[in-house]
């Protein structure tokens, strides 16, 4: 019936010819292989994210069919342009009545809008309505204000099928020579990438165990996710939205074959609504990013993500090639810098007009409660003064992105440590040192580095370390 060839990407599959009506038996089978790794890090098997059995009406909104994305138009004006896409799986064409209704935390309607429109048979139909709004409240870090745009389909004035999905009003623009701004306010991004697994859970994470982790970073100072290497779970990205955390939204698999096209078309058109997103990631760290080739892939790629969505740059996150005559960065709207913080200044230099941030930098190694390095043991002290070759310090990476306004922020790999990756040790380590926080989400040294840099409203003192040294 269907196959789908990510493990990250989600499958929507209408059975409504195959299935058995009345009283008889239907088994849906579901075969998972995972044989095949798309990462090098733990992946995981089986099904480990939400999975549902939908019914519905012949005239139905699609699955991911409602684009609402708020867009300032003056001092205090936005509009609201809401796009539908209608299925028809019924036997005639089908006239209906679109209604959307736009409403506040409080349950308030502050915009309401209706247009007709017809679906033909076995077809698919798209109508679009705008929705006018003035002062609405923001959607910030600080203040994750959130409006429910309220999707009602009628067919001969009988409700047939009603969706809500949430939204938020913000702006986002990153400028060369002074990086990111957020409703026009400057912000430099405090980030972190990550890998989904957490201690005693493996990759199916429960949503309250994701809304933790955003926590902790939170409390940390953190301000933006980065999705390492993949799209995350819907859940986690609506968590982002009411936490008030940034996110770069990451492409699996670089390729512009068909299927992997469809694949990234998927992660736009799911996630397009969320106010988290600030940044569509097409790859990272691909050998061809110095090539031509790499810079026709990259072009081909962002053109498919700003058919589904305008409102949001496109970046990639590079390792190498940033200097070659035709590279992947003449193709993207901000240029990704994995680790290479000793070529910000010169990047800069050449391409002045070139918006620029660190995609991945850092590289750490630490061990939480280890404050002496015994490598025999696997051990690594907590000082921050040991990091892989091709990275640097916590104190280094954010050195350099705290002294130039040109650098939109960073991205410190990781926040937490994850499975797989066990640098600079191999078996039997199946961990990675690099977290800022231990598999189960507890504070290293660096935590709370990072929370002096970061933490503006809160005063930083941690003693390390503890001082129940023996006499010898």
């Amino acid at each position: 019936m269907h196959r789908n060839w990510s493990g990250y990407t989600s499958s929507y599959i209408d059975i409504t010819q195959l299935v058995k009506y009345g009283d008889g038996v239907n088994v849906i089978a579901v075969r998972v292989d995972a044989e095949a790794h798309e990462g090098w890090w733990y992946e995981g098997a089986g099904i480990y994210r939400h999975t549902w059995l939908v019914k519905r009406s012949p005239v139905h909104i699609i699955t991911d069919g409602i684009f609402a994305q708020p867009v300032k138009t003056g001092d205090g004006s936005w509009l609201v342009p809401a796009e539908v896409t209608l299925g028809n799986s019924g036997n005639a064409s089908a006239n209906v009545a679109v209604d959307i209704s736009l409403y506040d935390k409080k349950g308030n309607k502050v915009a309401q809008a209706e247009t007709k429109t017809s679906v033909a048979t076995l077809q698919q139909a798209t109508t679009s309505i705008q929705l006018a709004v003035q002062n609405p409240t923001l959607w910030s870090l600080e203040n994750p204000a959130l409006y429910q745009v309220k999707t009602t389909i009628k067919q001969n004035d009988t409700v047939v099928d009603e969706i809500t999905t949430k939204c938020g009003f913000r702006t986002i623009a990153f400028t060369a020579d002074s990086g990111f701004y957020l409703n026009g306010k400057r912000v430099k991004i405090k980030g972190v990438c990550n890998h989904q697994d957490h201690a005693g859970v493996g990759v199916a994470v429960p949503d309250a165990l994701r809304e933790f982790r955003l926590r902790k970073l939170k409390e940390m100072g953190v301000n933006a996710y980065r999705c390492a290497h993949h799209a995350p779970a819907a859940e986690f990205l609506e968590a982002c939205d009411s936490l008030g955390m940034l996110v770069m939204d990451e492409n699996r698999n670089f390729n512009i074959s068909p299927e992997y096209i469809r694949q990234l078309e998927w992660m736009v058109r799911r996630d397009r609504n969320h106010p988290s997103i600030m940044l569509w990631s097409v790859f990272n760290e691909e050998p061809m990013q110095g090539t031509e080739q790499g810079y026709e892939m990259v072009r081909k790629m962002s053109a498919v993500v700003k058919v589904l969505d305008t409102t949001r740059p496109v970046t990639a996150a590079m390792k190498g090639g940033l200097f070659a005559p035709l590279n992947v960065s003449k193709a993207v709207d901000v240029v990704g810098f994995n680790y290479h913080i000793q070529s910000y200044d010169r990047f800069h230099q050449q391409n002045p007009d070139m918006k620029m941030t660190s995609s991945k930098d850092v590289s750490a190694f630490q061990v939480r409660g280890g404050y002496s390095s015994d490598r025999n043991k696997h051990i690594l002290n907590a000082y921050d003064k040991e990091n892989a070759s091709w990275g640097s310090t916590h104190r280094a990476g954010w050195k350099a992105v705290a002294e130039r306004p040109f650098v939109a922020g960073c991205f410190v790999w990781t926040g937490f440590d994850y499975r797989g990756e066990s640098t600079p040790f191999t078996w039997p380590s199946a961990s990675s040192f690099f977290g800022i926080m231990d598999l189960c989400g507890f504070p290293k040294t660096a935590y709370w580095i990072h929370q002096a840099q970061w933490r503006n409203d809160i005063n930083v003192l941690q003693l390390v370390p503890h001082w129940n040294w023996p006499k010898d």
